[in-house]
């Protein structure tokens, strides 16, 4: 399951694995998850080892923005 903000709801969904549209290996220990909400708002999550919460935050605003 993936806690994530969905602007088009303005609040924080839960998602399964069912919601994943696809896993991009965007560098070595990044991880970004694309998700479909249920409204369908793509949106995206970064996961790995060299993930800090300053780019999972930047990557959720790059999202919004988009």
């Amino acid at each position: 399951m993936f806690a994530v903000y969905c602007p088009e709801h303005d609040a924080e969904v839960l998602l399964s694995q069912r919601r994943v549209k696809r896993l991009v290996n965007v560098e070595p220990g990044v991880i970004a998850v694309e998700l479909v909400c249920y409204d369908g708002q793509l949106l995206t999550v970064l996961t790995g080892a060299r993930v800090t919460e300053a780019s999972q935050a930047g990557a959720a605003r790059d999202e919004a923005a988009a």
